[in-house]
């Protein structure tokens, strides 16, 4: 199943706003086939970088794909690419979801955010609205992908949680790749917390 690339884009603008949307040069191309038509999941990250360099990096130009699907920032969210890239490495399996292990990029939507990571008040509060409105946009494009109902929003997990297992990921044993990555600072109770609310609006 190709992925529908220019309804990405409209629901992209319709939750985010064309003022607050940037769709970088290959957004449409750079990348593979979600694995099962679409993502199912979204991964939240730390930048650990919040100048335009470290932003620019993620979209790893020259490269086949950038290193993130999109930078979220105190005034836009940036899409590198809404194809599947390389962004989460190793951990997993995710079973609820029906993830295997270690590729979890070809299932899951990666977004970055640009912080350090070391304070929460690095999380301004437009970075967090239009982070939820993103991962909201995600989940409509997700379709039948990301279930309806009760654990909804256990689709959205941070990157710790893929690295770690237990009970981000609705799992009773940790993974051995269990603190491999520490991101995000911010709880997932919290990123759920805020996206539930944002889809209940409707924006």
């Amino acid at each position: 199943m190709t992925f529908d690339t220019k309804n990405a884009k409209k629901v992209l603008i319709k939750w985010l706003g064309k003022n607050n949307v940037e769709f970088k040069s290959g957004w449409d191309k750079r990348g593979d086939q979600w694995t099962g038509g679409a993502p199912r999941a979204v991964m939240n990250h730390d930048l650990v970088g919040v100048d335009q360099g470290a932003i620019d990096w993620t979209n790893a130009a020259g490269e086949a794909k950038p290193y993130c699907n999109a930078v979220v920032t105190d005034d836009k969210v940036i899409i590198n690419s809404v194809l599947a890239v390389f962004h989460s490495g190793l951990g997993g399996p995710w079973p609820k979801a029906g993830v295997p292990a270690n590729v979890g990029s070809w299932y899951i939507w990666g977004t970055e955010h640009a912080v350090w990571g070391k304070k929460l008040d690095e999380y301004s509060p437009e970075m967090l609205a239009l982070s939820a409105r993103l991962t909201c946009a995600i989940k409509e494009i997700a379709g039948t992908s990301w279930p309806e109902g009760r654990g909804t929003w256990s689709r959205l997990i941070r990157h710790a949680s893929w690295t770690d297992g237990g009970p981000e990921l609705g799992m009773r044993s940790w993974l051995p790749t269990r603190g491999r990555k520490v991101d995000t600072l911010r709880s997932l109770l919290a990123w759920r917390r805020d996206a539930k609310a944002c889809w209940e609006k409707g924006g």
